[in-house]
């Protein structure tokens, strides 16, 4: 896979960016940040994130697809971000960058669409890192597109596909990952959530990271147009946050109580009601975990 990555230092939205100008914009596009004026996740909630402190990109994506398979590409983004967190957990160097080619080029959010410096941005291997006390089972995913960090939220994933007729036209993916915040800028985020530099002494820099995940993302987004989800499904499963706790799933029109039973091969989630009945939904909110 190719990748041409832009460079902005401030733009409203890499996500909406890449989404809006998906049909002129070649397959591979990467668009990261320093800062998002209108960053958002799913349902269009505000990604909060003071100027650095976050790896924030999106990627274009024009895969020969259909729609279904295309709402289940976030899984396998969620699957390539574990794997690089882990490696950082258990002190291993991710191998050479082999047949991803990343290419860079910075353009100003006044002219978007535009490149003014195009070059090769080189791999570099991941300075010796170690944790004070994170574990690979502290890593964790929880559906359908938060990845978390001893409980709290590190990363959250936004999927959105664009569609002509019954054709998939393309997909754009986007990805916030917490890095640089304190203890005093994630309390201000409504939900319980963390960063890497909580957790890691000796961070690489965010270009580096940007290049594990981008390495890893191609190997397992290969496998999953070639074989399917399996392989992604099989590793979150060892993640899985949720899996035989009782949540409450709010599904929009009604509400669902059930103990969930992990993700099918679709990458639907599996909940058993009280009563014995499994039903596998695709989308929903979880508003609550009742038992943990």
């Amino acid at each position: 896979m190719k990748w041409n990555v832009i460079k902005f230092d401030t733009i409203d939205s890499t996500h909406d960016h890449l989404y809006k100008n998906g049909e002129n914009l070649s397959d591979g596009t990467v668009a990261t940040a320093e800062f998002q004026s209108a960053g958002h996740g799913r349902e269009k909630r505000c990604w909060i994130a003071k100027r650095g402190s976050s790896l924030l990109m999106s990627m274009l994506l024009k895969p020969k697809i259909t729609i279904e398979q295309a709402s289940q590409i976030s899984l396998v983004l969620a699957a390539s971000v574990i794997k690089v967190i882990a490696e950082f957990s258990n002190r291993h160097h991710l191998t050479k960058l082999s047949e991803t080619n990343i290419n860079v080029g910075v353009g100003p959010c006044a002219d978007p669409l535009r490149r003014a410096d195009t070059g090769v941005c080189p791999y570099k291997k991941p300075n010796a890192l170690f944790l004070d006390s994170l574990e690979c089972k502290e890593i964790q995913f929880k559906w359908p597109n938060d990845i978390l960090i001893d409980g709290k939220k590190v990363s959250g994933i936004l999927a959105q596909s664009s569609v002509k007729g019954r054709d998939l036209e393309y997909v754009v993916l986007s990805m916030g990952l917490n890095i640089g915040q304190d203890e005093d800028e994630l309390i201000q985020i409504d939900r319980p959530a963390t960063s890497l530099s909580l957790h890691i002494k000796t961070l690489p820099h965010k270009n580096e990271i940007l290049n594990l995940i981008l390495d890893r993302f191609t190997e397992d987004y290969k496998s999953f147009i070639q074989n399917g989800l399996a392989s992604s499904i099989n590793f979150l499963e060892k993640h899985d946050s949720l899996i035989g706790k009782e949540i409450v799933l709010d599904l929009g029109t009604t509400e669902f109580i059930g103990i969930a039973e992990g993700l099918d091969q679709k990458g639907l989630l599996i909940i058993k009601s009280r009563d014995g009945k499994k039903k596998s939904v695709g989308c929903g909110e979880i508003i609550k975990v009742i038992s943990v």
